[in-house]
């Protein structure tokens, strides 16, 4: 079994985006927050996975459909971004390849500092080499 597999089992159920109420529309909710009109009312707490090794490399956040954030860490990578995870990321490119991203938590989204913390501690105590330049909510 994959190390981030047994850190998810150990620590909560995996979300799917399938699995989202009818009423959360990522992209809808995603443009009011960014026009400044709403709060979002929902946070996401993710995992960059290797394709190769399994180990979870990144935790993030994000209010957005997953899919539609590894497409910005991937947009951010050919860029030339020069963080760890960018660096990592066109190396996986170079190779026809793209990290996995896996839902490790939907939560409301005043909580999110302290989950993303807590997910971000799980993983290190596991062994993973996160990627992660900062701690959670871009501090240290």
């Amino acid at each position: 079994m994959p190390r981030w597999r047994k850190l998810h089992v150990k620590t909560r159920q995996s979300l799917d985006i399938n699995e989202m109420p009818d009423d959360w529309k990522p992209r809808r909710c995603w443009n009011r927050i960014i026009r400044g009109l709403q709060e979002p009312e929902t946070a996401i707490i993710y995992a960059l996975v290797d394709p190769d090794s399994s180990e979870i490399r990144y935790i993030g956040k994000t209010h957005c459909e997953p899919r539609s954030r590894l497409h910005l860490h991937l947009s951010e990578a050919r860029k030339g971004n020069t963080t760890p995870k960018a660096v990592w990321m066109r190396g996986l490119l170079a190779q026809d390849k793209r990290p996995q991203i896996v839902i490790l938590e939907k939560i409301i989204y005043p909580v999110w500092p302290e989950t993303e913390r807590r997910w971000l501690k799980a993983a290190r105590e596991a062994g993973c080499a996160l990627l992660n330049v900062q701690g959670a909510g871009g501090g240290p």
